[in-house]
Formats: C-alpha cells, structure tokens, sequence
C-alpha cells in the first residue's frame, strides 16, 4: 500500500500516506516495511533515521535493507565512509539473493574499493546478477569486465 501511495496510483500521491502506511506496519516487524521506511529516509536525507531502519529489516532478513546500508556505508552518508564495511552489507544482500547487492559488490571489486581488485570475483557477481535480469550488473560488466 505504501508504494502505490508514494507513487499515487489508485488515489493521490502522498509521501506522508506512505511514511505512515510503512511505519505501522515496520512497528508490526514486517521487514519489507522497514526497508521502505529506510529508503524513504534516506531519499530525504534523514541519514541519522535511515541507519536503524536498513540494520533492522536486515538482520530481520530483507535483503533491501542490507544493501541500503552498503549504499550508506560507501557514500559515507550519514557518517564516514567504510568501504570496508560496504562489502560486508553487499556481499550479505548478495548472498540473500538480492542482485543489486551482488551488483554494487561486483563494481567495489572491480575498483578495488574496500579491499583489494579481484576482476575475476566482479565477473562471476556481475554476471550473476546480469544473468538473472539486473540491468545495471550488465551495464557494469560491460563497463568493467575487458
């Protein structure tokens, strides 16, 4: 419901509606909900009220929520930047199955951040993950895979 709020599909489109649709239901521990919530956060800024939310749907299983704190994590948004410490989320969204974690692990790996450069572990993720329908995973490779 929060989505097609924030969207405006079926009705008026309302941030607000959704925000709360999201945070009702985050309260009743659905996951999805709180990487929602996370994620509107984080689009608006709200780093400091993004952070909780991707670590609580994350260890709560939604793999959304741990690439969320990947993406904070490497932007150093909200506090320093740990590349170190993005691998870690991205490669637990990835073993989750959630192919845009596989994909930003797959570029950190080709640029060497966070660690070293391992071309041949950014090619099995990118390709992993293009493999399974991720578009921007084959832009990267395509990118980044010679």
């Amino acid at each position: 419901l929060g989505n097609l709020q924030l969207r405006g599909l079926g009705g008026e489109r309302s941030e607000t509606d959704a925000e709360a649709t999201w945070t009702a239901a985050c309260e009743k521990k659905s996951m999805l909900a709180c990487a929602n919530l996370g994620r509107l956060r984080y689009i608006n800024r709200k780093f400091k009220d993004a952070k909780p939310l991707f670590e609580q749907s994350c260890q709560g299983g939604e793999m959304t929520g741990c690439e969320g704190l990947g993406k904070m994590l490497r932007e150093g948004a909200g506090g320093k930047e740990d590349m170190k410490g993005a691998r870690k989320w991205f490669q637990r969204a990835c073993d989750g199955g959630h192919m845009s974690g596989c994909t930003n692990l797959g570029v950190m790996y080709a640029k060497g951040e966070g660690g070293g450069h391992n071309m041949a572990r950014a090619n099995e993720l990118l390709t992993r993950a293009c493999e399974s329908g991720h578009q921007a995973a084959c832009a990267h490779k395509r990118r980044y895979i010679k």
